[in-house]
């Protein structure tokens, strides 16, 4: 028997160029590999960049995770609409989590 997120890493879609993932329900986010320079750190700052998670790849670097401020927004107001507010909190949290597995496995793929 399977669970109800089984094949979730079919929802999402990698841009190894941009080093971006984007999931079906419009959620964007970036990887950047940690620790930011001073000059990254204040692009985040004017682009209105937040924060998401963190992940470590198999070779020990570690990435944080990242999305617009906007898109997080537009996110849960989404699934707030469609599910509640706790739930849709959970939804975001979950999705963080998947970002980074899913980071580490195209990772894991590529190599």
């Amino acid at each position: 028997m399977t669970g109800k997120h089984y094949n979730w890493h079919k929802r999402w879609t990698f841009d190894p160029d941009l080093s971006r993932a984007t999931h079906d329900s419009g959620f964007v986010v970036q990887y950047l590999l940690l620790p930011l320079s001073e000059e990254e750190k204040t692009a985040c700052d004017v682009e209105g960049i937040s924060a998401v998670g963190k992940c470590w790849t198999d070779d020990r670097r570690e990435f944080g995770i990242v999305s617009t401020r906007q898109v997080l927004l537009e996110t849960f107001e989404s699934f707030k609409t469609e599910h509640g507010t706790e739930n849709a909190r959970a939804m975001i949290a979950r999705l963080g989590r998947e970002a980074g597995e899913f980071f580490v496995r195209e990772m894991r793929r590529k190599n």
